[in-house]
């Protein structure tokens, strides 16, 4: 049965008064825009490509689904609209930035700038409504990392280098350091919060990743890899851990309470520098310098669809938007939004399944203001036709 048919015969589509035949001129409409567009194997749909002027080394999305934030070596920390890549802030940073993070209230931008010349490294920490420069906190060694705890009370960095090994915990609020954390026997390539603040994640090039705990900086379990970890990442819910090689060019995947290889994903023709999982869980993408960004299945282990590869451009990172309708990353030194192919717009409950159900919650909250929630599909704070057109284009998707 298809997605039209299906949602011709759900029991709602009598009491909403839709036909066949709006419904024929919006799914024709939406397939002709995915046409011009530019859908491919290599390009994605790309909403917005920005200049940012050096390469772009570490992206974030606001929590809220509405800026995103980019680093560069040229200086620069940008804050840039979501919806169409306006430019709204630049900060000029003291060196070279290499981390950025940003609080779960969207208030601070962390970025982590490391001079190796004159040894000058530096957490600069923005207010990004503003521009405003918060806080100054001074390291001894280069910053690979940075993330705040999910409550946003705390931030941590990691740092690499020739000799950084470090995880230091740092009070949000005035940058006190509470704690650090050692272990690893070589630089750490890449930290991560996990989603209940209990524990912080490392990769580095001694071929571990390492889990610890955040109250007493002990180790609880240390995963062993066959190459340097060149960066790590965690699902949004917390079970599974992902770091990609240096030099056997592989993304892996590991169940966190047990330390069981789950995916091996293998593709990539140079060294993994970022990895994000996709908000629902279903899917991660894996950038490199091989020129690509690759999306992978958490359900079959297999490689869904190979995006940029004509692009001849380095892309150092990556990441989603809040719901998963988007990729934001650094293409050289480029920021791109580009349309998730793997998202279904109108699955608000999270079941892959645009259904009845979906559209009785859409229903429920229709007119009603709702930034960064589900229902919002579109992004423009409100719940609205836009939003139940994109909706019932989807119906049946996944069922």
């Amino acid at each position: 049965m298809s997605r039209v048919s299906r949602f011709i015969t759900s029991p709602l589509c009598s009491n909403l008064g839709y036909h066949m035949s709006a419904m024929k001129a919006i799914w024709l409409a939406v397939l002709c825009a995915a046409c011009a567009l530019g859908w491919s194997q290599c390009n994605p749909s790309v909403v917005w490509t920005q200049a940012q002027g050096g390469l772009v080394t570490s992206v974030a999305h606001s929590p809220d689904g509405q800026w995103v934030a980019s680093g560069s070596l040229g200086w620069r920390l940008t804050i840039w609209r979501a919806s169409d890549g306006a430019l709204l802030r630049s900060m000029l940073a003291p060196n070279g930035i290499y981390a950025v993070a940003i609080s779960p209230d969207g208030a601070l931008v962390a970025a982590g700038s490391n001079n190796n010349v004159d040894s000058v490294y530096q957490i600069t920490i923005w207010n990004p409504a503003t521009g405003a420069l918060v806080r100054t906190i001074e390291e001894t060694h280069n910053i690979t990392a940075l993330a705040f705890s999910p409550d946003g009370q705390f931030l941590a960095s990691s740092t690499g280098g020739f000799v950084g090994r470090e995880i230091k915990i740092y009070r949000a609020i005035d940058g006190a350091l509470l704690r650090t954390i050692e272990g690893h026997n070589g630089p750490i390539s890449k930290m991560v919060y996990s989603p209940d603040g209990q524990h912080v994640i490392s990769g580095s090039i001694d071929q571990t990743v390492r889990i610890w705990r955040v109250s007493d900086g002990a180790p609880v379990r240390t995963i062993s890899d066959n190459d340097y970890v060149e960066t790590v990442a965690v699902s949004r819910d917390g079970q599974y851990v992902a770091a990609g090689g240096y030099f056997d060019n592989r993304v892996k995947v590991w169940r966190i309470s047990t330390g069981e290889l789950v995916h091996t994903f293998i593709g990539h023709g140079n060294p993994i520098h970022s990895i994000a999982f996709a908000p629902d869980g279903f899917s991660l993408s894996s950038s490199s310098s091989d020129l690509s960004i690759k999306i992978w299945s958490m359900i079959t282990g297999q490689l869904l669809r190979t995006l940029e590869c004509g692009s001849g451009r380095r892309i150092w990172s990556v990441a989603y938007s809040p719901s998963g309708n988007a990729i934001i990353h650094g293409l050289e030194q480029n920021v791109r939004k580009s349309l998730n192919p793997y998202w279904a717009p109108g699955d608000l409950n999270g079941d892959r399944c645009v259904d009845d159900i979906d559209l009785a919650l859409m229903l429920e909250l229709f007119g009603a203001l709702c930034l960064g929630c589900p229902a919002d599909v579109d992004g423009n704070g409100l719940v609205d036709d836009g939003d139940l057109a994109t909706l019932l284009t989807n119906f049946g998707l996944g069922c």
